[in-house]
């Protein structure tokens, strides 16, 4: 597509873009400044959310390791041999009440499918219908997280079981 030049071992003509380098450069190191402080943050408000959730909800399945994953996200699951809602239910009730979550894995996300990797994790299909994403982020707040725990504990708790 373009002619001219032998730079970058033929595959590419034209001369090299050295401000989008140095800027992507720079956004780099800026994103790396704040890293750990946003690592600890995010593991943080997983702790709080994990544990107000483990305090007044029994029957949950958490879909994570504390240690070795990813810390801005608690996926949780109800067990779906004691509730019969869907996860659709569940993100409309929490939309509801101010608190926007996702449904599944990230994997998955629009998908009616069962997710693959919960699956995988031994997720029976319907208990992974039955699967909250909560993610966490820079802005996000200790009173967001314990409100959202709060709502959720209470929708759970308000479930007719089987």
């Amino acid at each position: 597509m373009l002619h001219g030049g032998s730079q970058e071992r033929k595959n590419r003509a034209g001369t090299e873009n050295i401000p989008l380098i140095a800027g992507f450069a720079k956004a780099i190191e800026l994103a790396d400044r704040g890293r750990e402080e946003l690592f600890q943050h995010v593991t943080k408000l997983r702790a709080l959310l994990k544990s107000i959730i483990k305090s007044n909800v029994q029957n949950v399945f958490y879909n994570s390791h504390d240690e070795y994953s990813i810390p801005h996200i608690l996926n949780v699951s109800l067990d779906s041999s004691l509730y019969n809602i869907e996860n659709e239910t569940m993100l409309l009730n929490m939309d509801l009440k101010g608190v926007a979550v996702s449904s599944g894995s990230a994997c998955t996300s629009g998908s009616v499918q069962p997710s693959h990797v919960l699956l995988a994790m031994g997720r029976d299909p319907k208990t992974t219908h039955l699967t909250i994403r909560f993610s966490f982020g820079k802005f996000t707040t200790i009173e967001e997280v314990e409100n959202a725990g709060r709502i959720f504990c209470a929708i759970v708790q308000s479930l007719p079981k089987k």
